[in-house]
């Protein structure tokens, strides 16, 4: 995932999903930070400048100490619908 940029009232930033880059623009909470462990769900669109997703639903685990609890809740889970 890149470093999150604020963009007016919205969060932009990048994440990478089977080789490919899918630029994620969300509101502005809860707020991402780099190295945040989230989970994003919403509706891959393909635009003209590549893979968006617009508006998902994010949760952030800001405790990377405790992940193993964190993956038992899926919120370090990616998964194809």
């Amino acid at each position: 995932m890149s470093q999150p940029q604020t963009v007016g009232s919205q969060q932009a930033f990048t994440a990478n999903y089977k080789n490919q880059k899918i630029r994620i623009m969300t509101g502005g909470e809860p707020e991402v930070d780099y190295g945040d462990y989230v989970r994003i769900s919403g509706k891959i669109s393909n635009q003209n400048n590549g893979l968006l997703i617009y508006l998902p639903m994010i949760g952030v685990a800001n405790n990377p100490a405790n992940i193993f609890q964190l993956s038992l809740g899926g919120i370090n889970s990616l998964r194809e619908n």
